[in-house]
């Protein structure tokens, strides 16, 4: 997990940002019990990038627990999924700062 895009992105935010990203996935349906443990686990450990915790075992069992067997597919269909909603999150957020880039957008939709 230490050089996931996933990562990347949440390190590039503030906690504020992750918390109300957080409160955003709740609400989509394809976003699951283990994307809150995974987010859970970057609030808990946030600002502590070098943490145990963001090695992909570790992070695995945190998520999964101990008694699942080890599907990598899976925990990177997690992080990949996890990291897409955080990007379309964050161009949302963009735009709702941006008054300007909010009109360009608006014509945009309205030429069509």
């Amino acid at each position: 997990m230490e050089s996931s895009k996933f990562l990347t992105l949440v390190k590039a935010c503030s906690k504020k940002e992750i918390q109300s990203f957080k409160k955003y996935a709740q609400t989509q349906r394809n976003f699951g019990e283990k994307g809150q443990v995974l987010l859970d686990l970057v609030l808990k450990y946030f600002g502590k990038w070098e943490a145990a915790v963001f090695q992909k075992d570790r992070a695995y069992t945190e998520i999964f627990g101990k008694g699942e067997p080890r599907q990598l597919k899976r925990f990177n269909n997690l992080l990949s999924e996890t990291a897409l909603l955080l990007e379309q999150f964050l161009i949302n957020l963009e735009v709702e700062r941006d008054a300007f880039q909010r009109t360009l957008m608006k014509l945009k939709m309205y030429e069509k």
